[in-house]
């Protein structure tokens, strides 16, 4: 596995057609906690790069959702778990 550079993570990019319905139930209702889990559950077999995108935007909305960081930082976890540190210190230090 290897690390994304942050133009990887262009936002612009990460939205698709098919997303446009969960995009607007979002825009109606930014603070609802089932809008976003059903937007995560639509990437679930999307490129991780697609799935962070969504959480850390839900993450902004609500920062005090237990169960958001949770699943998110479960994924993240996921993420870097057989990488090894001394290869990639330069984005462990960050």
């Amino acid at each position: 596995m290897e690390i994304n550079n942050e133009s990887e993570y262009d936002g612009f990019y990460m939205i698709e057609e098919i997303d446009i319905p969960f995009e607007e139930e979002i825009l109606r209702n930014p603070y609802t906690l089932k809008s976003w889990f059903r937007y995560i559950d639509h990437k679930a077999e999307q490129p991780i790069q697609q799935r962070i995108f969504v959480y850390e935007r839900a993450l902004k909305e609500l920062p005090g959702s237990y169960k958001l960081w949770k699943q998110y930082l479960d994924l993240r976890r996921e993420q870097v778990q057989d990488l090894n540190p001394v290869k990639y210190e330069k984005e462990y230090l960050k």
